[in-house]
């Protein structure tokens, strides 16, 4: 009994596929997160892995970014805010590619006391996000929210903080193009349990109507990564 396992099929790519669209990274002392000398957080790395170039401007990625549509295939983006407007205009050459961008666009430490910083940061953001929602192909995942707003669970500015994070990101995307992602266990890593974390994402979105608040828990993800 039981239902039938089919193998996975093989993916066949064409020669001309650029080898892993991957360059050498760079070498990593320092794993605290601070930039090392030479690096520039705009140009030279992404949040999270450090790399060597930024792949937003490579025209080989690109390149690789456009076999998958044929091929069924969707691209997970994880991107500075600073790279978010180059980006936009990388996957508008590429519009049937489906992209989803990863931990609400990677904001870094806001709400720890420099307002002017927070906002500098937050309009750079905000714009990048605005430019990536036109293409209509693109999609969010609300999560990472300790590396956007620290130990934001810990005290109600902070938590107020980290709603509008999330609430900005609705507003500029819709409920139809972002999902809750538990980016488990390193969201757990500032003391937040999962319970409470979604418990925290459950009462943000608890006065939308009940259908977007499943969308936004489990029906865009299913869809995005075609699950049904």
């Amino acid at each position: 009994g039981g239902p039938e396992r089919r193998p996975l099929r093989p993916l066949h790519l064409p020669p001309t596929f650029p080898p892993s669209c991957v360059f050498p990274p760079t070498r990593i002392t320092n794993y605290a997160g601070e930039l090392q000398d030479g690096e520039s957080a705009i140009a030279t790395r992404a949040t999270w892995p450090r790399v060597a170039r930024d792949f937003s401007t490579c025209p080989h990625f690109s390149r690789g970014l456009s076999l998958l549509p044929p091929r069924g295939l969707s691209f997970d983006l994880q991107a500075n805010p600073e790279q978010l407007a180059r980006w936009a205009d990388t996957l508008a050459e590429i519009p049937d590619l489906r992209v989803v961008l990863d931990h609400v666009g990677s904001l870094r430490g806001i709400g720890q006391g420099d307002v002017a910083a927070d906002q500098a940061q937050l309009a750079v953001w905000r714009s990048g996000l605005e430019a990536l929602a036109e293409k209509t192909e693109t999609s969010v995942k609300l999560s990472m929210l300790g590396y956007a707003v620290p130990m934001w669970h810990t005290d109600e500015r902070k938590t107020a903080l980290a709603r509008e994070v999330v609430g900005t990101v609705l507003g500029i995307f819709g409920t139809d193009r972002c999902f809750f992602a538990s980016n488990w266990p390193v969201d757990g890593e500032d003391g937040i349990t999962a319970l409470e974390m979604y418990g925290h994402y459950m009462d943000w979105v608890a006065h939308l109507p009940r259908a977007e608040q499943v969308a936004l828990f489990s029906g865009n993800a299913a869809r995005f990564y075609r699950l049904h």
